[in-house]
């Protein structure tokens, strides 16, 4: 990229900025201060030297344009495509509050601004719009982390030199994220509280950590009773059907006996123990189980039925599973392949709380430890070092 001084503007006030790109195109660029065209050679300048094919002119295309480029070009961190729901998601922020902003004033849109005329200003002034619309800080988190994707890809696209998102941070939530955790009492009330043939999948869901949609794409082929196992490969969803899990990875869970002995006499009177392709669980007429009718049908009745909280959903049985698999000693890399989670700073993030909890139980521990051995009265000399 051939960089130009900045030059007085002959037909007024300002200073035109006139360069050449790496493809051989000829550009220029007006402004009114020459501090900054000479701030903006310089960009031009430090792009060159890094080998990079910014180019200004390519950055005047609106976010709204741009939008539909980088869903087509969206990738998973293994290269694949990102699951359908991954993407319906994405889709609703943006018609929401990212890019249409239909639950915005017109004033705080993004949609409509050109990518080079972004600014810090203007996203911390759309958070603050989305917040007094009635959005949720987890909203305005997630939001914010789309955008800043968006953003970022348009930088290695060359559309702007660097993103104005780049210093917006979240702010810091609460480790517990305020989820609801069951009691190992609590969760015996909520199965009973099920009809029978649903009572095997809430102990499941609660001791083993399954999202719903990989619990309904059991077979009995995934199940290995006698080591003590189950295989975790697909997920079933309401609009998709079944397909791979959310981190697109198989993972082996172990299962405590008394989940065995459960799972062993669900599938003799629910399923078919003899057919390896056969769902483990299926709907109240033998059908396809539906995590949505389940949700509708059964839990919530359930939930109130057991006099548990209102809110509690689901994906509580979850949080459930990797606080009491925390409290039974289990390691964070456990909890991690229990829950399917890619990172396990993913675990160390969500559970934070749970395991500082934990640390005064531990602390008694070691302390009774302490008291034993001194109780025993026995010394062990120590073996010198040549």
């Amino acid at each position: 990229m051939r960089r130009r001084y900045p030059i007085p503007n002959p037909r007024g006030k300002g200073y035109i900025v006139r360069w050449r790109t790496t493809e051989g195109h000829h550009r220029q660029r007006t402004f009114v201060r020459r501090r900054d065209a000479e701030d903006f050679v310089n960009e031009l300048g430090y792009n060159r030297r890094r080998d990079a094919s910014y180019d200004p002119a390519r950055g005047r295309i609106l976010l709204a344009e741009y939008w539909p480029r980088f869903l087509a070009g969206l990738e998973s961190r293994d290269g694949a495509p990102p699951a359908p729901s991954t993407l319906d998601l994405y889709r609703m922020h943006a018609r929401l509050w990212v890019v249409e902003g239909v639950r915005l004033p017109e004033e705080s849109r993004l949609g409509p601004r050109r990518l080079c005329d972004l600014t810090p200003e203007h996203i911390r002034a759309w958070r603050a719009a989305m917040r007094e619309a009635g959005a949720g800080e987890a909203t305005v988190n997630a939001c914010t982390r789309l955008l800043k994707a968006v953003l970022n890809r348009a930088v290695a696209d060359g559309r702007i030199f660097r993103s104005p998102a780049q210093g917006i941070r979240n702010p810091a939530v609460d480790p517990d994220g305020g989820m609801r955790v069951l009691e190992p009492e609590q969760v015996r009330a909520l199965a009973e509280a099920h009809p029978p043939r649903d009572r095997a999948l809430v102990f499941l869901l609660a001791y083993r950590g399954l999202r719903i949609g990989e619990a309904a794409a059991l077979k009995v082929g995934d199940l290995d009773l006698m080591r003590g196992t189950v295989r975790i490969d697909e997920s079933r969803s309401d609009t998709y059907g079944i397909g791979p899990t959310k981190t697109r990875r198989t993972r082996t869970v172990t299962l405590p006996p008394f989940l065995r002995d459960l799972l062993a006499e669900h599938v003799a009177r629910y399923s078919d123990p003899r057919d390896p392709e056969a769902f483990v669980f299926t709907s109240p007429q033998g059908g396809p189980f539906s995590p949505r009718n389940y949700r509708r049908r059964a839990f919530a009745r359930a939930v109130r039925s057991a006099g548990l909280d209102p809110a509690l959903t689901v994906h509580d049985l979850r949080d459930t599973a990797a606080t009491l698999a925390f409290k039974g000693g289990a390691t964070v890399r456990e909890v991690q392949t229990m829950l399917g989670h890619g990172d396990p700073a993913v675990t160390l993030r969500r559970y934070a709380g749970v395991l500082d909890s934990m640390r005064q139980e531990t602390d008694s521990r070691l302390d009774a430890m302490f008291r034993a051995a001194a109780e025993r009265g026995t010394v062990v000399p120590m073996e010198r070092r040549a």
